[in-house]
């Protein structure tokens, strides 16, 4: 059977306890640096803006949005939409207006003593224009059910978070499995993915901390046949072709390319299924080094068009957090938000790099290097590209908000255009989940999800941290 497929009291305490919000926590998430809302207007005109158009790549000037509650319902010029009657505001006039943007790989975690601090920490996303995130793996599923009501009701400030609840791994704890549901035969893939459908989950997040091959294949084909998206890495016992082909539709990080970028991906897959027999562990030269080794682009690319056929998407988590000095990373600005939970949480990543400075591997630089080059081999080759960053308790010193701009930045450093960025952080998120109808662009009918900025990103991705105003649901955030 699958460890912990139902709730068992722990579990209900913490959905108890999530749904009990003090006021406490409810004023530490605006002194995270948003300010109170107020009950939206039943319908407001904004004028004189330059509306940037993800799906068409063009920047429409004098434009007018016109927003009931949460919907937008006009986008056009002022002339046009004299009908409508509406509360004008030339506040924002001459801002530049991007669809509300996302954050496609966070985490939300730290167990229940974390679950205050995650609450007021999520203020800080919307503080930097995210209004929606792509949760990859949470150990508290029953708070993000009542984070995400709080925050439709308005009583908690905090981006829409569209959540995998538990990830799926193996029986054993490893790095990353935090709340996983724990599978120990192909036949607790039902239960699981029952599980997951209950609690309301978006999509499938596969671990690989100690899943083996017949589990994996087992979550993804069930998952397949429900019509469920899936996400996540592929454990060294599975190939990159047998995940393609079982329905895997998300690979988070980009040096997971490496396992599709070889011509020994199945002696190496057959050594590493070996290695695990023998001693019920993944070797780690399994993962990616022994496939660094053996890199050929020829085959990347045919692995890249693979994915292209099948609609599969990246998230490729590039960019770098240099944790060999901690105190300089202490200075950053944002860090005087982090709650002091969150800051334990990332004390053991801390450590481990003091150890891998140590004594450094010779290969980890070299790959962290290399993801920059396969996330542009695959754009070029049009895969679809999210911008997520990681974020979480037990990641140290990324931020929420913050760290998304340092992702969209070293996007660009791969190559992707300002456009491509844009649509990495906005469209394509929603797309994947198939929530484009309502997210991910400015258009009538959609969600009135805005950011207003100083200056152009199509220019500058840089531009985006320039920040005048955030909507969320039509309530006004910043």
């Amino acid at each position: 059977m699958a460890r912990s497929n139902t709730r068992n009291l722990s579990e209900l305490a913490v959905i108890s306890r999530a749904k009990r919000f003090t006021f406490a926590v409810l004023l530490a998430c605006t002194a995270c640096g948003s300010s109170e809302r107020a009950p939206p207007a039943t319908r407001t005109a904004f004028i004189g803006l330059n509306v940037v158009d993800v799906e068409t790549e063009t920047v429409r000037p004098e434009q007018t949005i016109i927003i009931e509650d949460d919907t937008i319902i006009y986008v056009g010029a002022a002339e046009d939409a004299r009908e409508l009657i509406a509360e004008e505001t030339g506040e924002l006039a001459g801002a530049f207006v991007v669809p509300g943007l996302w954050d496609a790989h966070v985490h939300i975690r730290g167990g229940d003593q974390a679950i205050d601090a995650n609450a007021a920490w999520l203020a800080r996303y919307t503080a930097h224009g995210v209004v929606h995130v792509r949760e990859c793996g949470t150990d508290m599923p029953g708070a993000v059910q009542a984070f995400n009501h709080a925050i439709d009701q308005g009583s908690l400030v905090g981006p829409r978070i569209h959540s995998s609840m538990r990830k799926v791994d193996g029986p054993r704890f490893g790095m990353g499995g935090w709340g996983a549901i724990r599978l120990e035969a192909p036949s607790d893939a039902g239960p699981a993915l029952d599980e997951l459908e209950a609690s309301g989950a978006y999509f499938v997040k596969l671990h690989e901390a100690s899943i083996d091959r017949d589990n994996y294949l087992a979550v993804l084909q069930e998952a397949e046949r429900r019509g469920l998206k899936t996400a996540g890495h592929i454990p060294p016992s599975v190939s990159f072709d047998e995940a393609l082909e079982a329905g895997l539709d998300g690979f988070e990080h980009a040096n997971i390319l490496l396992k599709g970028a070889s011509r020994s991906a199945e002696e190496l897959r057959a050594l590493a299924e070996q290695s695990y027999q023998t001693t019920g562990e993944y070797d780690g030269v399994y993962r990616y080094q022994a496939h660094f080794e053996r890199l050929d682009w020829s085959v990347l690319d045919e692995s890249l068009q693979k994915m292209v056929d099948r609609g599969v998407a990246l998230t490729p988590t590039l960019a770098p957090v240099d944790l060999s000095d901690p105190q300089a990373l202490e200075d950053h600005a944002e860090f005087q938000y982090v709650p002091g939970v969150i800051r334990v949480s990332w004390q053991g990543r801390i450590d481990r790099a003091a150890r891998q400075l140590a004594a450094p591997s010779r290969y980890q630089q070299a790959i962290d290097d290399l993801s920059f080059q396969l996330t542009r081999r695959a754009h070029q080759a049009g895969v679809m590209i999210m911008a997520g960053s990681d974020t979480g308790a037990y990641n140290s010193f990324r931020y929420p908000g913050a760290a998304l701009h340092n992702e969209l930045a070293a996007l660009a450093r791969a190559g992707l255009s300002p456009w491509d960025a844009l649509r990495a952080a906005t469209l394509h998120p929603a797309t994947w989940l198939g929530v484009e109808d309502r997210y991910g662009s400015i258009a009538a009918g959609k969600s009135a999800d805005l950011v207003f900025l100083n200056r152009d990103p199509t220019v500058d991705i840089g531009n985006l941290r320039g920040i005048r105003a955030v909507i969320s649901q039509g309530r006004r955030l910043r």
